[in-house]
């Protein structure tokens, strides 16, 4: 298996690696390894809105332990994370895996900075098979052809996919997602993830307003609702209030319904079997029951003092 120690090694004459070398380096050990724990990559995978790749279980204890590094303060939590939907490779076989595994763990110590040994091990093998491919380009994740994850759905796919396949035809199986504000891409170099964060911070920020803004609507609502109350129940009351007038005139003109001794002129209209007193003595009892019930009633006679006694307020002679 053909090698390109990408590090220490250069070429034949002892020279230094070219910019271009280091810089596929680095990006290959971003495509390999947790940005983290710098451990190697494991499912289940995720991914930032500036395009980094962490371990689920990794970035999860992070901020439970609040010892996440303020390089990745955009990670309010999981809400702020990529669920990674992922295509293994069929070519990917335990021999693979042991050889990437070894491969895995010297990227991981240059991840760390262990590594100060230019001759033995600073290296990843470039040509070794990758676990993971495009499902629709076919093409490994090997740092050589740009990936993409699709921040509404978490398919990753490669820049080819959707280069020679176009975004009408993915939509079915891999959407829905809109090119312009669902693509991130992974492992970005400086300027892009400079892109990336800006279109982040504009996509919070009009996310931000748009609660506010229904905030604002919900409590207009609610405000609106009490005001329609509260005029009901003043409505209520008014009703209330004069049906006690109504009540209070009765017995203050017929005297609490009672007929005067020796009066030759009432006629009594009191169904057979009932006196009129009897009659007059239940209809009193029903309008004080009224009355002492209707705070409209008790109004008229309080004055501004909440501490009258209601027993002198129905003072009406018997």
């Amino acid at each position: 298996m053909q090698r390109k120690y990408m590090r220490g090694l250069g070429n034949k004459m002892g020279e230094k690696p070219s910019e271009e070398m280091n810089k596929r380096f680095r990006a290959l050990i971003r495509s390999r390894v947790c940005a983290v724990s710098s451990e190697a990559l494991r499912d289940p995978i995720v991914a930032c809105e500036l395009g980094h790749l962490y371990n689920k279980e990794a970035v999860l204890l992070a901020l439970l332990e609040r010892t996440l590094n303020p390089a990745f303060a955009h990670i309010r939590g999981m809400k702020d994370l990529i669920p990674c939907r992922l295509t293994i490779n069929p070519n990917w076989t335990d021999e693979t895996a042991a050889v990437a595994a070894a491969n895995e763990a010297s990227a991981s110590r240059e991840a760390k900075g262990e590594s100060n040994n230019a001759g033995a091990g600073a290296f990843v093998d470039e040509e070794l098979t990758s676990k993971y491919i495009c499902p629709v380009a076919r093409v490994e994740m090997n740092a050589k052809q740009p990936f993409v994850v699709i921040r509404s759905t978490g398919w990753v796919l490669s820049e080819r996919a959707l280069k020679e396949i176009g975004e009408a035809s993915l939509q079915d199986e891999y959407g829905p997602f809109d090119v312009a504000d669902d693509l991130i891409q992974l492992v970005p170099d400086e300027e892009e993830e400079n892109r990336l964060r800006r279109r982040m911070n504009d996509r919070r920020s009009k996310a931000k307003k748009e609660r506010k803004r229904k905030q604002r609507e919900e409590q207009n609502d609610e405000g609106g609702k009490g005001e329609g109350e509260q005029k009901l129940d003043e409505a209520g009351q008014l009703k209330k209030k004069k049906k006690a007038h109504k009540v209070a005139k009765l017995l203050l003109t017929n005297g609490g319904g009672k007929e005067e001794a020796g009066s030759s002129s009432h006629v009594s209209s009191a169904p057979m079997g009932l006196s009129t007193s009897s009659l007059a003595t239940e209809a009193q009892r029903a309008a004080e029951k009224e009355m002492a019930s209707s705070s409209a009633f008790a109004s008229l006679f309080d004055n501004g003092n909440s501490n009258m006694d209601k027993n002198s307020m129905f003072s009406v002679r018997r």
